[in-house]
């Protein structure tokens, strides 16, 4: 390395008031710097599916260590990138809120590279109740351990307008007419009571989950199979004593794991019930 960094050393020789001697060039204490930083391209990106209630990104990315000091995760993964998302009308300080990530079991690659990956937003991934028209904002953040190297992109989205259900025409009973020599009286027509239909709980989807029975095998789960979990908890309010559910319906939950990668954080739950019983002390 062209640089070096020299750390202070106070030697101390005891004789008042000038105790404390400050020295420099101690071998021990030089150390190389690697100022390399990773970079990356992003080859496509693009909005494939779109819907108020629904964003399906495609997009395709390459990574370069370019001999940088690379990130290893708590969970012995290989950092490749993060993808970040603003929406119109939204004012974050950066790093926005994650929507996907991307790491590796192979910690001692040197490039990295992929296409046509898709991934689903939803309004609730970063506390919205739908989606409009404007210009969204994403930005991909390529990591190393002393680095980021951030490339932003945006997408103009026109959400289209959701069709209304059409109202159904009761069609009306004939009633037969009597033989004149015979005079009927007509039954009279019994009139159903409307039974109540109870309102469901609303049910929220969050995208790139994992579950495990360890922070890790969570972690892994999310990178390699990024699986969509439900909630009785929005984005914002997500957390301890939430209900965590693998159907849209909110009927079945999540059981037999002790783990979750879910809403951007790792959290413990109850394997029988699925319910969020704490947040994890140890994070991807």
């Amino acid at each position: 390395m062209s640089r070096k960094y020299i750390k202070q050393q106070i030697f101390q020789d005891f004789v008042y008031p000038n105790n404390e001697v400050k020295q420099y060039d101690v071998d021990n204490i030089v150390h190389d710097l690697n100022e390399n930083s990773v970079n990356g391209t992003v080859n496509s990106f693009s909005a494939t599916t779109v819907s108020s209630s629904s964003i399906t990104i495609t997009y395709g990315t390459t990574w370069n260590l370019n001999n940088a000091e690379p990130w290893i995760r708590n969970s012995n993964n290989l950092a490749i990138y993060s993808i970040h998302m603003l929406a119109p009308g939204q004012d974050y300080f950066k790093p926005w809120r994650v929507v996907q990530s991307r790491s590796s079991l192979t910690t001692n690659l040197t490039t990295f590279t992929e296409s046509g990956v898709t991934f689903t937003v939803t309004p609730s991934n970063v506390g919205l109740t739908t989606f409009t028209d404007g210009t969204y904002y994403f930005e991909v953040r390529f990591i190393g351990h002393r680095s980021i190297y951030p490339v932003c992109l945006s997408l103009n989205i026109v959400a289209p307008t959701p069709t209304p259900t059409p109202t159904p025409t009761r069609t009306p009973t004939l009633t037969p007419t009597s033989t004149p020599s015979i005079t009927t009286t007509p039954t009279p027509t019994p009139t159903d009571t409307p039974t109540p239909t109870p309102t469901p709980n609303p049910v929220y989807e969050f995208s790139f989950c994992g579950r495990g029975n360890s922070v890790s095998e969570a972690c892994n789960d999310a990178a390699l199979n990024s699986r969509t979990f439900y909630s009785d908890c929005n984005a914002p309010s997500f957390g301890v004593g939430c209900f965590v559910y693998t159907d849209s319906g909110g009927t079945t939950p999540l059981t037999g794991y002790t783990n979750i990668f879910m809403n951007g954080a790792n959290w413990d739950i109850n394997s029988s019930t699925g319910q969020v019983t704490a947040y994890s002390s140890v994070q991807c």
